[in-house]
């Protein structure tokens, strides 16, 4: 994904600003396009971006960092944005498939709204 895919998934230029916007990745390692799309985010979309780093996936492999190490990659890599970012690690610790209809029932839940998601 990069910041292009972000307008072509979030038609920003017809898009109210949003409280909160889901960003969903691996997040292994955090990278420029992840704080890139971030940054377009929270320019155009956003208040408020909550990161949902994945959790075990039969899909993808992470055997060679740990979860906290993942999480303190994460942090790092968003610190610059302060409280504009929000981690949620509730996925990446607990045992609820990372599905996107998961991700999505919980944030309504949580946040008692939809929230739109970017992956």
């Amino acid at each position: 994904m990069n910041i292009y895919s972000v307008y072509l998934t979030l038609n920003i230029n017809h898009m109210n600003t949003q409280e909160y916007v889901m960003y969903g990745g691996a997040f292994n390692p955090p990278h420029q396009d992840h704080t890139g799309i971030i940054a377009t985010l929270l320019a155009n979309v956003a208040e408020k971006v909550i990161i949902i780093p994945t959790g075990k996936r039969e899909d993808k492999d992470y055997s060679s960092v740990s979860n906290e190490v993942r999480e303190d990659m994460i942090r790092l890599a968003t610190e610059d944005f302060g409280k504009n970012i929000i981690i949620d690690t509730t996925f990446l610790y607990g045992d609820m498939a990372t599905t996107t209809i998961n991700q999505a029932r919980y944030l309504e839940e949580k946040y008692k709204k939809e929230i739109p998601q970017v992956f």
